[in-house]
């Protein structure tokens, strides 16, 4: 199963992603990089607990950031499979 586009569970994500998009684009000071720091930490943090969560869905066990990166690459070389 793929996550449909709609998802709700990838909206989050997506805002932090947006968030972290924002910080990049504003002049460059030292308190811009100090947020886009603290936003980069926060949307890796958040990528690797929805890859759990949907790695969880297709049947991997996952209790760690590795270990969703891990299920996150085999999920993604099964799906280039079909």
């Amino acid at each position: 199963m793929m996550p449909e586009q709609n998802d709700s569970s990838l909206v989050p994500f997506g805002n932090a992603l947006a968030r972290l998009s924002e910080a990049l684009n504003q002049p460059k000071t030292e308190w811009t990089r100090d947020a886009a720091i603290q936003r980069f930490e926060f949307t890796i943090e958040l990528a690797w607990k929805t890859i759990i969560r949907f790695a969880r869905r297709e049947g991997f066990e996952c209790d760690s950031s590795r270990q969703a990166l891990r299920a996150a690459f085999k999920l993604g070389r099964s799906n280039q499979n079909k």
